[in-house]
């Protein structure tokens, strides 16, 4: 069975998550994370050999693992940052000036699959895009899509543990940034990572 997923406010309006990938500047809707795997599915993904295993600060504060000023060297001056907190997990999201659009990042904690969650969906053919990413310090990366693709789109997956994946979701509508949502998706996981690890 399919895991609900986890519900994101972003530029003012509820949307169901359903993260999308990011090829060729496309990706689609807001969503967090992979479906939970049944216990007994195949391990597709590529282990975390160094898992980080102090996460709850992380899930309780999603804000606390990328600076607003970090984001804003991104993707531009915000206008608010705020967390999107549901039964599902909490996301953090920054919300760019002028209508540019949204970042949004976070870890699910009700997700206990990982990035192999996605492995699986994609086996499945519950996916419209997979594409797995070089590692960021060793870390698995996955962009995917979910449907709803679209220029300025980007959602990124890395496996922080092989139970848990840290989630960046970019939805952007004008702006510089607008024609390299991956990178900014990759560069805010990247400072996720490094300040997890203490680094």
């Amino acid at each position: 069975m399919r895991a609900r997923y986890l519900t994101a406010i972003i530029c003012s309006t509820i949307v169901g998550v359903s993260i999308s990938g990011c090829s060729s500047g496309s990706s689609g809707q807001a969503t967090p994370a992979p479906s939970s795997s049944p216990a007994g599915d195949p391990f597709l993904a590529p282990r975390v050999a160094s898992p980080i295993i102090d996460t709850k600060s992380y899930e309780s504060d999603p804000c606390s693992a990328v600076s607003a000023s970090d984001v804003e060297k991104l993707g531009g001056p915000l206008k608010k940052t705020g967390v999107n907190d549901t039964e599902n997990g909490k996301l953090c999201v920054w919300t760019f000036t002028d209508l540019h659009g949204s970042a949004s990042a976070g870890i699910p904690p009700t997700q206990n699959s990982g990035i192999n969650g996605l492995y699986l969906d994609h086996q499945k053919g519950y996916l419209t895009s997979f594409q797995p990413h070089a590692p960021i310090d060793g870390y698995p990366v996955v962009f995917y899509a979910r449907g709803g693709e679209a220029t300025g789109n980007c959602n990124l997956a890395v496996g922080i543990r092989d139970d848990l994946a840290y989630v960046v979701i970019i939805l952007l509508r004008s702006g510089p940034a607008e024609s390299n949502p991956c990178g900014i998706a990759e560069k805010i996981a990247t400072t996720a990572i490094e300040h997890m690890k203490g680094k």
